[in-house]
């Protein structure tokens, strides 16, 4: 009987309440990371508040105690009354994305769990700049999130790259035509973060608007990694995995920690780094698509006066056609056929200036097999004869 009378008020000792929107996909997050700690070491009643449904009052607050409530966790800054109603409970209390400045005195027993958000923008770069491709780098977002911006374009500047900002109040329709237009104005390929996802398929939104390809002309990359957006959005969306699921587990465990001791402590705080990188179409295809592009032209430059065809190019790179013939048109904006006509006609103009070889015996040079195609060619590309173009660019000897 005493047994169970001990597991009894531990099982009311254990009880916590939680109080926490669930708007978006990172508030869903942070819960799961808080019912993964209480799974772990069981034992935990839940009184779960929706912060925009049910939020939780200054009364609740100060009859806590008294109802068996054990402490709090608390992922959103309250209104004053209740901040100060928890900053004077006896039960200890963990803020989850806010600290104890946003209180007028913290409370007895507390912890903060927090986002490096600097680290978010650096981790966006540090991605970003790794893939090796980009004449311009950007951000796009809204007013709250100056320092994901901070720390995504202070490490751009520190590595000697053109770093650009795009922040407005809020985006919405009204702004598209605005960050189309400022999208155009950048040099191309651009690699561009935005704030969070919401805000990275508006940006997809406004390349399409700006006829800019994703990801060869503007790479995107998103951030809080929210599923359903990322998955469904076109072309699927990269995005940085942050610290949402951790940030709700640590915070249940530092509640953990307060519940057991009585000692009244300085607010502990957590700074939590993002994960990774959660890589999607809308960057992924750049490295790997751009490599076997380059592999194709220097295939091209080399042979295509010997001959060649779009299949030997095809047949070099160990791709199927299609594949080949996609990831090259979307990177060079031509054919396969065109760069390889373009490199012997660029021959045929230099043998043309700098030898007196036949027109036949420069046709055959450089990969042609019947002259009087080439002339008919030369004519309809340049609008002179190749006999015209040797007498007015042959160089002397």
């Amino acid at each position: 009987m005493e047994h169970m009378k001990r597991n009894s008020k531990e099982l009311r000792r254990k009880t916590v309440l939680i109080d926490m929107p669930l708007r978006r996909a990172s508030d869903r997050d942070v819960l799961t990371g808080i019912f993964q700690y209480v799974d772990s070491v069981g034992g935990w009643n839940i009184k779960l508040r929706l912060h925009n449904e049910n939020p939780l009052t200054a009364e609740a607050v100060r009859s806590a105690s008294t109802n068996d409530i054990a402490g709090f966790i608390v992922c959103e800054p309250e209104p004053p009354e209740i901040l100060n109603a928890l900053a004077e409970s006896i039960l200890p209390v963990v803020a989850v994305g806010f600290g104890a400045d946003q209180f007028r005195k913290p409370p007895r027993r507390m912890a903060a769990i927090r986002g490096d958000i600097e680290a978010l923008g650096a981790m966006g770069a540090e991605y970003l700049t790794s893939l090796g491709r980009f004449r311009s780098f950007a951000f796009v977002g809204e007013n709250w999130a100056k320092r994901r911006r901070n720390g995504f374009g202070n490490l751009i500047n520190e590595q000697g790259f053109e770093f650009n900002s795009f922040m407005r109040p809020e985006m919405s329709n009204d702004t598209m035509l605005e960050l189309a237009t400022w999208l155009s104005s950048l040099p191309k390929p651009v690699a561009i973060m935005a704030a969070c996802d919401r805000i990275a398929v508006h940006v997809m939104d406004a390349c399409d608007a700006a006829h800019m390809r994703i990801p060869n002309q503007a790479a995107v990359l998103g951030a809080d990694n929210d599923e359903f957006l990322c998955s469904h959005s076109s072309p699927p969306l990269s995005s940085i995995l942050p610290w949402h699921r951790e940030m709700g587990f640590r915070a249940a465990e530092e509640l953990d920690r307060l519940m057991s001791s009585r000692k009244q402590t300085s607010a502990k705080v957590i700074a939590l780094r993002p994960v990774k990188v959660v890589e999607r179409e809308s960057t992924a295809a750049i490295a790997p698509a751009t490599q076997l592009v380059e592999r194709a032209k220097a295939f091209i430059q080399q042979n295509a006066c010997s001959g060649i065809t779009v299949k030997d190019v095809v047949a070099h790179l160990h791709v199927s056609r299609r594949l080949a013939e996609l990831r090259y048109r979307a990177i060079t904006d031509e054919s396969m056929g065109e760069t390889i006509l373009k490199v012997r006609l660029a021959r045929v103009k230099r043998l043309l200036s700098s030898t007196r070889r036949p027109i036949a015996a420069v046709a055959t040079d450089c990969g042609f097999r019947r002259p009087n195609n080439l002339a008919h060619l030369f004519k309809e590309r340049f609008a002179t004869t190749m006999t015209e173009f040797r007498r007015q660019h042959s160089t002397r000897l």
